[in-house]
């Protein structure tokens, strides 16, 4: 609610507006008015409010406030009137004006009682603030919302939002895949549904076995958003420039016999996965070799 306008004490008598000398320029974008307690007619106006209501100025005074508003607005606010000026105290009320081409002017109505010694108020100030700016966005927006939303329920495509890592809406296809309801999705960690992958290399030679990890990891080094992850994940942006460091490969991209393969899966499990998918390196070749020597070692 607006503040209520500065009413010094050696004339608080005086409506506001009468104080100011009224000497508003036209330019100016303040729309305000001054109107009789009793019969809500106009004694003041700027001419800005006068162009909200698409009279002349100079035709603005001597007014009744039904005759500016129309009947149907006037009724809306009068309840506003009527409490500021029994409680002497500012009200508010928000309200659309029609114009004359057809738009429609989303308007605050702060009234501002002018002040007395506990009696009645002669008249109050009227300010009117323009908010069809904010609410049009505001539709745009929930506008916006609505259509995503009904493209995330009807889409066959499994989707779902996150706001700081959790879950916060999912669509029925997501639901179906993953054999949960909304309800038990919201709220879950989103890498709770990822599953964790090794790339593993079946290669007990450290000079051919880091090639094929380089080689595969190449493609993700000059991709921002996989740098971000691995930085985030405690690697230097050292250890992964300039072909990738050999420690960095040998996290990346376990390899060399079985056993080490098994303990790579070992390490994640023990890490809290539940379940650990692998691919095998380099991705041409046939993985069956190292999945039968990894099912032998983890005795699958």
């Amino acid at each position: 609610m607006p503040a209520t306008p500065p009413q010094p004490p050696d004339d608080e008598g005086t409506p506001l507006l009468q104080r100011q000398g009224w000497g508003l320029p036209d330019s100016w974008p303040l729309m305000a008015a001054y109107h009789d307690g009793e019969t809500l007619v106009c004694r003041a106006a700027s001419a800005a409010y006068a162009r909200c209501f698409g009279i002349p100025a100079d035709e603005v005074i001597g007014r009744p406030l039904v005759a500016l508003f129309g009947e149907a607005l006037a009724e809306q606010v009068q309840p506003f009137i009527a409490q500021a000026l029994r409680s002497a105290e500012p009200c508010s009320c928000e309200q659309d004006l029609p114009q004359a081409d057809s738009r429609r002017w989303a308007l605050e109505f702060t009234f501002v009682p002018q002040r007395t010694d506990g009696q009645r108020p002669p008249g109050l100030h009227v300010l009117l603030t323009d908010l069809t700016r904010h609410r049009t966005a505001e539709r745009a927006l929930l506008e916006s919302e609505e259509r995503l939303a009904k493209f995330m329920q009807a889409s066959v495509e499994g989707i779902l939002f996150h706001r700081d890592g959790r879950i916060a809406d999912a669509n029925p296809a997501i639901c179906e895949l993953l054999g949960q309801t909304l309800h038990e999705l919201l709220g879950r960690r989103v890498l709770d549904l990822i599953a964790p992958e090794q790339r593993l290399i079946l290669d007990e030679n450290p000079v051919t076995a880091r090639a094929t990890g380089r080689a595969f990891l190449s493609r993700y080094m000059g991709l921002a958003n996989y740098r971000r992850t691995l930085e985030a994940h405690g690697f230097a942006a050292a250890d992964l420039d300039d072909g990738v460091r050999d420690a960095a490969v040998d996290a990346l991209t376990p390899h060399g016999s079985p056993a080490v393969l098994a303990a790579a899966v070992h390490a994640q499990l023990d890490a809290g996965a539940d379940h650990v998918c692998v691919q095998s390196l380099p991705g041409a070749d046939d993985p069956m070799p190292l999945l039968r020597a990894l099912a032998a070692e983890l005795a699958l």
